[in-house]
């Protein structure tokens, strides 16, 4: 989700690294809606950074900042750990089925160690790593060869799963199968098109003729309206997630409003 910076407001490298390494950056959490019982068991959790004056940006802001700084590998290794203090604390007190979904960078993918962060998390806050989802770009999950391959398997191994976001189609088929794939989401730029848009309709459909093919979970993202979530029931999703269900929240704010008890 976008953050909002005022004009007034400096975003720094410095800042960002000092945010970071003191841990007052936080994680706002917004519900996967299962369009089957409407349960909200999966959330997306999304980092937030407050600035000051009452302001808080969101990944928008200061992610491009964190990869040209190179301090995406420290603010993913950060979430990873908010994530799992924070999914031990509703596994144990909320819900057993609570899940967490988590975007990992193409960067990451890449070069990063990501399976020693999670194993960490895993050890220290007691969640288990079969609760946690990583979100990698389509074009990641296509171009990733190799050694990123090798880390993509080290994760399964672990019990995380991979959703594919911003699906559309151009990733190998072969790549699917042979990755712990588990969702596929389709992005915010075609949901936004339906119900009216006919290629947007065409897209949104071969993205559930797949899902269902591999036997995997299709989500769609930036839900807003009544027809769209009509519309994307009726095609087959399994999930949605949009403002037409939540905006983003603080862990303890979801907690009052939405989850189970």
């Amino acid at each position: 989700m976008n953050g909002t910076t005022s004009p007034g407001t400096t975003v720094t490298e410095q800042r960002l690294r000092d945010a970071i390494e003191g841990r007052i950056l936080d994680l706002y959490y917004q519900p996967i809606v299962s369009l089957t019982d409407r349960s909200a068991t999966l959330l997306e959790a999304l980092p937030r950074w407050p600035v000051g004056a009452g302001q808080v940006l969101g990944p928008d802001d200061f992610l491009d900042l964190a990869q040209r700084g190179g301090l995406l590998d420290g603010l993913e290794r950060w979430g990873i750990r908010t994530a799992f203090d924070q999914l031990a604390r509703w596994n144990s007190g909320v819900s057993a089925e609570m899940c967490v979904s988590l975007n990992l960078s193409e960067q990451n993918v890449f070069d990063g160690d990501i399976t020693a962060a999670v194993e960490e998390a895993a050890r220290e806050t007691g969640a288990s790593a079969e609760r946690v989802q990583f979100e990698i770009s389509e074009r990641a999950l296509a171009d990733a060869a190799g050694r990123s391959l090798e880390k993509l398997r080290a994760l399964a191994d672990l019990g995380v799963s991979l959703t594919i976001d911003r699906f559309t189609g151009a990733a190998p088929r072969e790549r699917l199968e042979e990755l712990p794939v588990g969702a596929l989401k389709v992005g915010r730029d075609i949901v936004a098109g339906i119900p009216d848009d006919e290629a947007s309709l065409d897209a949104a459909a071969a993205a559930v003729e797949v899902a269902h093919e591999l036997d995997l979970t299709v989500i769609a993202t930036g839900v807003e309206n009544p027809g769209q979530l009509a519309s994307l029931r009726d095609m087959g999703f399994d999930r949605a997630q949009g403002f037409f269900f939540s905006v983003p929240m603080p862990a303890e704010v979801l907690e009052e409003r939405m989850l189970p008890r």
